[in-house]
């Protein structure tokens, strides 16, 4: 019925903007983040050979950031993929959609 595609299709698409958007979003979250810890460590100084870290360890913590685990990112691409295969025949803008966030 072409109401389903006003009520469901337009909170699928919703979602899928959503999650094309979010990966540049952390980026720029992350990148903000690390920039201030380094600004605190620093003493907003702006002298980059001085720290108040002990260790390199500690050092490497506050500079580089943390890790990505690479299994979200596996299980966006498969719920992605899935849900285009799924409701793409009914909504066909899916399917761009979906190879748009998936090559992110």
């Amino acid at each position: 019925m072409p109401q389903w595609y006003i009520d469901v299709g337009l909170k699928i698409i919703t979602t899928y903007t959503v999650q094309g958007l979010m990966p540049y979003i952390n980026v720029v979250k992350e990148s903000v983040i690390l920039k201030l810890k380094g600004k605190v460590d620093m003493k907003c100084k702006g002298d980059p050979f001085t720290t108040g870290k002990r260790t390199l360890q500690a050092y490497k913590g506050v500079y580089l950031g943390k890790d990505m685990p690479i299994h979200f990112k596996y299980s966006d691409c498969l719920n992605i993929t899935f849900l285009a295969m799924l409701y793409g025949l009914g909504m066909p803008i899916m399917f761009p959609m979906a190879a748009i966030i998936v090559t992110n």
